[in-house]
């Protein structure tokens, strides 16, 4: 199982957060860039670990985007045996 990684101090503004998380899960070409799609695409894949690190700065950076974010790592820590860790 592939261990993704992502550092909340790259969750700047909404655009650059996608930026990051692309770079980090190698979208496709066609992602959305939204929470659905976000969601949608990670949710499809079984027993995925990732590890946020710094993961206040995202909230702090994003405000109540940066917590809808977060919640939907945690909802995927809850199916497909998913493995989320938040360093915080």
């Amino acid at each position: 199982m592939e261990k993704f990684i992502l550092q909340g101090n790259e969750f700047v503004n909404r655009e650059k957060s996608y930026k990051h998380m692309n770079q980090v899960f190698d979208f496709p070409q066609d992602f959305g860039n939204n929470l659905d799609a976000l969601w949608d695409i990670l949710s499809l894949d079984q027993s995925l670990e990732i590890q946020i690190n710094d993961a206040r700065q995202i909230p702090r950076n994003l405000g109540d985007y940066g917590l809808n974010i977060l919640d939907v790592f945690g909802d995927l820590g809850q199916i497909n045996n998913n493995k989320i860790e938040f360093i915080w």
